[in-house]
């Protein structure tokens, strides 16, 4: 697999975050503060899509990687993505709770493969370290945010 291919499925993996949030901020549009609250939440998985992009450029995006030298295999990443995109078709499909969402956020957010492929980055590129740990912060700041929102919103649903 090359480099850059798996760049773009991490990046991908962000963006489906990203649409199931969307989804979220307009189902809820008639509850203005939790609307925008989902806005936001996909608005900061679109910029690590865009971060994650951005760096594409600063490797060698034709170099090969084999896969069983990365700490994390790519098939999770794939079966991720996978998932995110199921997952949006379900909730496209029905109405649900503000508590119910954000379960599914919590859920998505504490993925494993949540990690969207940053430890691999690490490995293969240690100078982009520092870039990949404050993602990571980011995810786990925003995992909070769930877990606080779930406590003041879910009482509307």
């Amino acid at each position: 697999m090359l480099l850059k291919e798996f760049i773009q499925l991490t990046a991908d993996i962000e963006l489906a975050v990203a649409a199931i949030y969307d989804h979220f901020a307009a189902q809820f549009a008639d509850q203005v503060e939790f609307s925008t609250f989902w806005r936001l939440s996909a608005e900061a998985e679109r910029y690590h899509a865009a971060t994650i992009r951005i760096h594409e450029h600063t490797v060698q995006p034709d170099l090969v990687v084999d896969p069983s030298a990365m700490p994390v295999e790519i098939d999770n990443a794939r079966q991720l993505l996978s998932k995110l995109q199921a997952d949006l078709v379900k909730v496209q499909a029905q109405v649900m709770s503000p508590l119910d969402a954000l379960e599914l956020a919590l859920e998505i957010e504490g993925e494993g493969a949540e990690v969207h492929g940053r430890s691999q980055y690490s490995f293969l590129y240690p100078e982009l370290e520092d870039l990949f740990s404050r993602l990571e912060e980011e995810d786990r700041a925003h995992r909070k945010s769930f877990a606080l929102a779930r406590n003041r919103f879910a009482a509307q649903g």
